[in-house]
């Protein structure tokens, strides 16, 4: 049996650290679509106009919210920003939050 020597041992060493950071990533992944369905659960906003709110689709919305997919630096800060105008807007006359949040 050939001898693979250092060069194994670092190789293993360096899959042992993904998997560490995969699972890592996972969970904030998780963390972070919880965080972001319950924004939109709080103001009563549906995928669709969240996503409308985000600049993002529906599916990319629901891939958030599940954990598959992360949210970009981007798309966290115009979250932020749209918790922001959330809690500053009350629904206008026969208008939706997400249309009033839309007018701001």
């Amino acid at each position: 049996m050939p001898s693979y020597g250092p060069n194994l041992a670092a190789l293993k060493a360096r899959l042992r650290l993904f998997v560490s950071l995969s699972e890592q990533c996972r969970q904030a992944r998780t963390t972070e679509g919880k965080s972001l369905r319950e924004l939109r659960g709080a103001f009563g906003l549906t995928q669709d106009d969240a996503g409308s709110l985000l600049g993002i689709s529906k599916p990319y919305m629901s891939l958030i919210e599940s954990g598959r997919c992360g949210l970009t630096p981007e798309i966290a800060g115009r979250a932020a920003d749209l918790a922001e105008r959330l809690e500053r807007c009350e629904p206008g006359r026969g208008k939706s939050l997400a249309e009033t949040v839309m007018e701001a």
